[in-house]
């Protein structure tokens, strides 16, 4: 699924591959996956209070392959700039 009509920031692919234009200087470039994956998985791991391997798991019943380091990672990195922009 490719979501790439005008208008959207995000092109939300299984793998981004290559930094969107759209996402270069954000903290998300040079990531893999999309920021909207990146994001579903921080916000899951702290709203309701899962581990890394519980979010992995979520991830891989929607089809996305994600490690448990990974997943510890984005919420290392990430949830500094998501508490700051409120969607934590």
């Amino acid at each position: 699924m490719d979501k790439t009509e005008p208008g959207n920031s995000v092109t939300v692919a299984r793998c981004a591959g290559a930094a969107s234009p759209t996402r270069l200087g954000t903290p998300f470039t040079h990531h893999r996956w999309p920021p909207d994956v990146i994001v579903m998985a921080v916000r899951w791991y702290f709203r309701y209070r899962m581990s890394a391997a519980n979010v992995r798991d979520l991830l891989a019943e929607r089809g996305m392959d994600v490690s448990r380091q990974t997943v510890a990672y984005w919420v290392q990195k990430f949830s500094v700039f998501l508490a700051a922009a409120g969607l934590r």
